[in-house]
């Protein structure tokens, strides 16, 4: 039992022309245009490969294999990711655990190959940022982690329209959110596969990369005050520039995040907003993003200790209103994934001879929310040059092929063990 190359290619290149941007770009923001155009592409692709498909209250597609299921009525073995993207992002990134959890099915259909369990392909909705502000819109309703003033309230696009809003202009129905939510016991396991976003894999010359832990995420805002005058009559002295106050705040960012960089621990602040904007008014105010991640807890908080301590000198030294927030738009420990499965994942890599490390994520997967209810496991495939969530975002056919095998042993095993 093997991949088809051609498969995965035709899927990869198919999707990828739509919301093309460029000669490799692609956008597909969530319920946008284009991502309703990859969505119906890929619910065909289902029906094709003879899954049952539904659609939750907020978009959240499912396909369920039944003919060749001993039983459709026990837990399913579910299997996915994601096909939205961020502003002119690539071709792969979650879309490879979608069409590898998809190709596991082919697979197992080439070979007539029965299967206790149901096998279910998922694509979570809106897991990218980008327009909402915020990750994982499919994902934590189906855990219960949804609440109508998310959907109302703080899931809101720049131009002010709401998800609840969004949901309903797509003909879905955010009223039923609850609905969405999955029970335990519909759901053996959850196996996810994805680009590694990062370049250790292709570093070490490895083709899988076995989870063992996602890195939790803080994420908030602060929001620096000072004062907006003339730039060519105000003189320095008298000065409170409030993007010079935040240029030290980013400087510390990196300085802290550099110190428990052994640990893994990372830190951006990846967004300003200057205002007034303009090339001879003093900056006024500034508000920026800031996120740290880590697997491990104790150097998380101390760079976000680092920072609450720089915060105040800035406030003290320069004489301004400082505020922030920094788990305002999420607070996470660390996601540990599920111990037998990973060993599943690895014993498939072995017996394909094919090389793996085991590793952590530090970007964040609809995964580590479905561990709330479900046991999770989740394999890399290589990112070259280490490239993700732009145009250049590339990985080689050889290595989604790989990917595929190990991901179809362990679903393979999971589906039929009783």
């Amino acid at each position: 039992m093997r991949p088809n190359p051609g498969r995965i290619e035709r899927n990869i290149e198919e999707l990828g022309r739509i919301g093309k941007v460029g000669e490799t770009g692609v956008s597909r923001l969530t319920f946008t245009k284009d991502d309703l155009a990859g969505r119906e592409y890929m619910i065909e692709e289902m029906r094709r490969a003879g899954l049952e498909v539904t659609i939750d209250p907020v978009g959240n597609i499912f396909g369920k294999r039944v003919e060749l299921t001993e039983d459709p009525s026990l837990p399913s073995v579910m299997v996915g990711s994601h096909i939205d993207t961020p502003l002119v992002g690539g071709k792969y990134d979650g879309v490879v655990g979608v069409i590898g959890g998809l190709e596991v099915v082919r697979m197992l259909n080439d070979e007539r190959m029965k299967t206790r369990h149901p096998i279910e392909v998922v694509i979570f909705a809106g897991e990218e940022l980008t327009r909402f502000g915020s990750s994982f819109k499919g994902s934590l309703p189906v855990v219960g982690s949804c609440t109508e003033k998310l959907l109302k309230e703080v899931w809101v696009d720049k131009q002010g329209v709401s998800y609840w809003d969004t949901l309903a202009s797509v003909g879905l129905k955010p009223e039923e959110f609850e609905k969405a939510k999955r029970s335990p016991e519909s759901i053996k396991c959850y196996f996810e596969m994805h680009i590694e976003q990062g370049p250790v894999l292709e570093d070490i010359g490895k083709s899988v990369g076995v989870v063992s832990a996602i890195a939790g995420a803080t994420r908030g805002w602060a929001t620096i005050k000072g004062l907006p005058n003339h730039s060519g009559a105000f003189p320095m002295r008298l000065r409170k520039d409030a993007l010079a106050a935040a240029s030290e705040i980013v400087l510390e960012m990196e300085a802290a995040a550099r110190r428990e960089a052994h640990l893994g621990t990372v830190g951006t602040i990846g967004d300003l907003v200057v205002k007034p904007g303009v090339m001879n008014i003093i900056p006024g105010e500034v508000t920026m993003s800031l996120e740290v991640r880590g697997v491990d807890i104790p150097s998380k908080n101390r760079v976000l200790e680092d920072l609450r301590r720089k915060f105040s000198e800035v406030a003290a030294s320069r004489n301004m209103d400082i505020q922030y927030h920094y788990n305002n738009l999420g607070d996470d420990d660390p996601f540990v994934l599920d111990g037998e499965l990973r060993a599943f994942l690895e014993e498939s890599a072995k017996q394909e001879g094919i090389d793996y490390i085991v590793m952590p994520s530090g970007a964040g997967h609809d995964a580590m929310f479905m561990t709330r209810i479900t046991r999770v496991a989740m394999l890399f495939v290589p990112s070259v040059a280490g490239k993700s969530h732009v145009p250049e975002e590339f990985t080689e056919t050889k290595d989604l092929v790989l990917g595929t095998s190990v991901l179809a042993g362990a679903v393979l095993k999971m589906a039929r063990s009783r």
